[in-house]
């Protein structure tokens, strides 16, 4: 599951190449360290192949095992397409190196490794910006034992609604962090619990975060068994909720620990309201402002109902339960907006005591590089986010196809220069 979310970002890293240097896809790589599982497509124009990857997997865990003789897959990519695996060993030092590698632009790589049933990867390694290229990879011992893991926040947030349909289109975004040294494997295979509305539909885990096999238990407890990483995470669930009123009641569960739970819906379009949750003021997500209401430490097993007012009327008697959620196409672009719902919500509550306004931050002469990646992650963030509002927009037929088409172009560009900045390439090295 891991290896699968990262198809989907690299697919979106691929797409913020320029077109210009997508002209081919790139034959398969003779001579490659390792032994070939897979065959890559064959195309006439031949690509250097003088790429390689290097790299080290060492143990996480302070009393880990050993990283020597353990199997990496490097995985080669054409876009979405897995067009080639390579396989070695790791060495006692767990190094291991990969030769004779396809350099091209619409290219990507992953080294993979499985150890103690949980899927590692590396970041995306893209040779055509550096021809040797690296890839670091930490494994760790497993637990079962749940108070490594934290909720530290769960966001519900009223994203639309489809009169035509009966429904309102709902994302959660969970922050979750795991404590130690340890990756958090759960126990009686289950690792988080979410309940959602008893009336959920079309229940769609969104890209970046390991969901494993998730089920449900008791009707709409959503439980997950993929292995969770020691650090800090943000996981997305996009759901459809029906409604046959301009009033909606939603009821939501709570069934694990969860330290803060927030309501969120777009200010001056609906109104939200909660006998359990306190206002706390508006955040800014991209170009809109949200409402807020939250609860701290909602008790395990106990519900909290949000009531939804001044909704459109349904069209229908309901939704019909065949049609698909037209939202849950946007791929990555709604994951990327909803990472900027978790990242404004946990500005907020790093904020002055003030839960509406905070103070005016001053600049300072000279950021450090992570600043300034933070800042190109928040500018990404906002415009993926705006290209999903306008992408909806355009599907609802409330702007003409030439304002889509020109709109969209110049929001790609965007995406695709902040792309060149993080990788440290200037807007005029492609």
């Amino acid at each position: 599951m891991r290896f699968r979310l990262m198809i989907l970002m690299l697919a979106f890293a691929l797409l913020l190449v320029p077109a210009s240097v997508l002209a081919a896809d790139a034959p398969a790589t003779p001579g490659a360290t390792g032994t070939a599982t897979g065959a890559a497509t064959p195309e006439a124009s031949p690509v250097p192949t003088n790429g390689t990857v290097t790299g080290t997997v060492k143990n996480g865990t302070a009393t880990g095992g050993s990283v020597a003789g353990l199997t990496v897959t490097l995985r080669r990519f054409q876009r979405m397409n897995d067009v080639q695996d390579l396989t070695t060993t790791t060495g006692d030092d767990g190094s291991f190196s990969f030769s004779g590698l396809a350099v091209a632009s619409d290219e990507a790589y992953l080294a993979v490794i499985t150890y103690k049933d949980v899927e590692y990867t590396s970041d995306a390694i893209f040779l055509s910006n550096d021809p040797n290229g690296k890839a670091e990879i930490t494994v760790y011992e497993t637990t079962a034992d749940p108070s490594v893991l934290s909720l530290t926040s769960r966001g519900m947030v009223v994203t639309g609604t489809d009169p035509k349909t009966g429904v309102l289109s709902m994302l959660e975004v969970l922050a979750i962090d795991i404590g130690g040294d340890h990756t958090y494997a759960g126990a009686d295979n289950a690792v988080l619990k979410i309940a959602l509305p008893p009336n959920a539909a079309q229940v769609s885990p969104q890209p970046g975060f390991s969901f494993g096999d998730p089920r449900f238990e008791n009707g709409s407890v959503l439980v997950t068994t993929g292995a969770i990483t020691p650090g800090s995470h943000s996981a997305m669930i996009a759901y459809t909720v029906p409604y046959t009123d301009s009033t909606a009641t939603l009821t939501i569960g709570t069934a694990m620990p969860t330290k803060t739970f927030h309501a969120l819906i777009k200010d001056g379009t609906y109104t939200i309201s909660s006998p359990s949750l306190k206002d706390d003021g508006t955040v800014n997500l991209g170009t809109d402002t949200f409402r807020v209401l939250t609860v701290d430490n909602p008790p395990v097993g106990d519900t909290i109902a949000v009531k939804v007012s001044g909704l459109p009327k349904p069209e229908t008697g309901g939704m019909n339960r065949n049609l698909l959620y037209v939202g849950i196409g946007a791929g990555v672009a709604l994951a990327a907006a909803a990472g900027l719902v978790f990242l404004s919500i946990q500005r907020k509550k790093r904020a002055a005591p003030q839960p509406a306004i905070a103070a005016p931050v001053t600049a300072t002469p000279a950021a450090d590089p992570a600043t300034n990646t933070a800042n190109l992650e928040d500018e990404r963030l906002g415009l993926a986010a705006e290209l999903n509002e306008l992408d909806d927009r355009h599907a609802a037929g409330t702007i003409d196809d030439e304002t889509y088409e020109s709109r969209r172009g110049e929001i790609l560009e965007q995406l695709r220069g902040i792309s060149r900045r993080m990788h440290g390439l200037g807007d005029a090295e492609v």
